[in-house]
C-alpha cells in the first residue's frame, strides 16, 4: 500500500489556542469535527483569532507538544476517544461515503471498495495499522506515547455531552452546543464483526481497552 500524506487534506482548523489556552487532540471519528465547530463558535462569540499556527487536524499529542514547546505545559490538553469496535466500523463507513470527497485518497477509496467488505476491510493494512488515512494502531499514539497518557482531559464520545460539559468548565466558558457531524446511518457496530475479526481489534487497541474499560 502507497503511503498516505495526510498533509494533503486542506482547511484543516487549528488545534491549539493561544487565547483559550487549550490544545484538542482530535482523533478520527470520534466527534472531533463537532468540537472543532464548537471552539470555533466559541472564538467568533469572543471575537477571539484562531491561533494563526496551523496543523494537521488529526495531529497526534507528540507532534503538538514537540511544536508548542513551553505552551504545551501552559495549556489544558485534551481528546475525545471512542469504543474502538465502534470507532472502526465508523471509519470504513468513513472510506465508502466522506474520503471520495479528498481527491488525494482517491486510489485508497478504490482499494477499500475493491475489498467488498467490512471484513475484508479490518483484516487490511488499512484495519490493522490506521485510523482513517493516519497511521497509527493505539488511540494511546494519539494522546500520549504509546503506553500511557500525556494530556490532561479523555473525554469519551459515550458521554459526549457531558464531558463536552467538564470540557468547558475547565476552558472557563459557558457550554456550547454541541453538533453532530459527519454521521452515516448504520446498524449496531456489533453486526459487523465475527469472533475473529472482534479479537483483531481487541488485540490492536489492547492498551486503550484496557485503560478505558471498553467492552464489545
Amino acid at each position: 500500500m502507497s503511503k498516505i500524506d495526510v498533509t494533503q487534506r486542506s482547511g484543516s482548523p487549528a488545534c491549539y489556542s493561544s487565547s483559550l489556552h487549550y490544545v484538542f487532540i482530535h482523533i478520527h471519528k470520534s466527534a472531533g469535527t463537532s468540537v472543532h465547530r464548537a471552539l470555533a463558535a466559541l472564538h467568533e462569540q469572543r471575537s477571539l483569532s484562531i491561533d494563526a499556527r496551523r496543523y494537521h487536524k488529526h495531529v497526534k499529542a507528540s507532534d503538538v507538544r514537540h511544536i508548542l514547546g513551553s505552551a504545551w505545559d501552559q495549556a489544558f490538553k485534551f481528546s475525545i476517544v471512542r469504543n474502538p469496535w465502534d470507532l472502526m466500523v465508523s471509519s470504513y463507513h468513513w472510506w465508502l461515503t466522506l474520503a471520495g470527497n479528498f481527491p488525494s485518497l482517491a486510489p485508497h477509496v478504490l482499494r477499500i471498495k475493491e475489498l467488498g467488505s467490512f471484513d475484508a476491510f479490518i483484516r487490511s493494512e488499512y484495519g490493522l495499522k490506521m485510523i482513517n488515512e493516519q497511521p497509527g494502531r493505539d488511540l494511546l499514539d494519539w494522546i500520549g506515547d504509546g503506553s500511557k497518557v500525556e494530556i490532561d482531559f479523555v473525554g469519551r464520545y459515550e458521554n459526549l455531552d457531558s464531558d463536552w460539559e467538564k470540557i468547558c468548565k475547565a476552558l472557563h466558558v459557558a457550554p456550547i452546543a454541541l453538533g453532530r457531524e459527519n454521521r452515516v446511518s448504520r446498524a449496531d457496530y456489533r453486526s459487523f464483526y465475527d469472533e475473529e475479526s472482534r479479537e483483531l481489534i481487541a488485540e490492536r487497541f489492547a492498551k486503550s481497552i484496557a485503560l478505558f474499560g471498553y467492552q464489545f
